[in-house]
This record gives C-alpha cells, sequence and structure tokens, in this order.
C-alpha cells in the first residue's frame, strides 16, 4: 500500500466517522434534556464541520478549504461563546427571582 493511497483511505475513514459523529450530535441537540447538553452539541457540530472541511482540504487537494475551516471554528466559537452567555444571563435572573424579598 503507497502512502498516498493509505492517506486517502485514511481520509475517507475519518470522514465516514466524522458523518456518524454529526449524526449523533444532532440526535444529541435535538433530545438533549437541558440547555446546556444543547450547547455542547452545537459545539461540537462546529468542530465536526471544521475537521470536514480539512478532510475535504486533504481529498481535493485545495487550501482553500482550510481558510472554510478557519472561518467555521472563530463563527462557532463565537456563538458557543454568545450562547453561554445567554445561559448564564437566564439562569442569573431565575436566581434572582428566587431570592426572598428584604
Amino acid at each position: 500500500m503507497t502512502p498516498t493511497l493509505f492517506l486517502t483511505f485514511a481520509t475517507h475513514v475519518s470522514m465516514a466517522v466524522l458523518l456518524l459523529s454529526a449524526g449523533i450530535l444532532t440526535l444529541r441537540l435535538m433530545r438533549g434534556p437541558s440547555a446546556a447538553d444543547r450547547l455542547v452539541a452545537v459545539d461540537m457540530l462546529g468542530l465536526v464541520a471544521a475537521a470536514c472541511c480539512a478532510g475535504a482540504a486533504l481529498l481535493a487537494g485545495h487550501t482553500a478549504f482550510l481558510d472554510v475551516a478557519l472561518g467555521v471554528a472563530l463563527v462557532s466559537f463565537l456563538g458557543t461563546a454568545a450562547f453561554a452567555g445567554l445561559l448564564e444571563r437566564a439562569a442569573d435572573e431565575r436566581g434572582a427571582a428566587r431570592l426572598p424579598a428584604e
């Protein structure tokens, strides 16, 4: 088995595993009992999307897909940070509503 053939085979296998993990993460996103579970699923889906872009760069031989992967990772990070802040703010408001009036 030549190194090029092995790299192509390994990339195809990794893309299949990434597709399987994206399906499982989508299921967690839809079912996920709490908002924190959904937040983790969205963050991981961004990571899987960036990894798929890197795999596409390997298979196609174009470095433009790496720029797309970087953009997906940055947008995913910013979205996750914003959603985490929203969840924290909502938890603070719920906690303040439960405090007895003095």
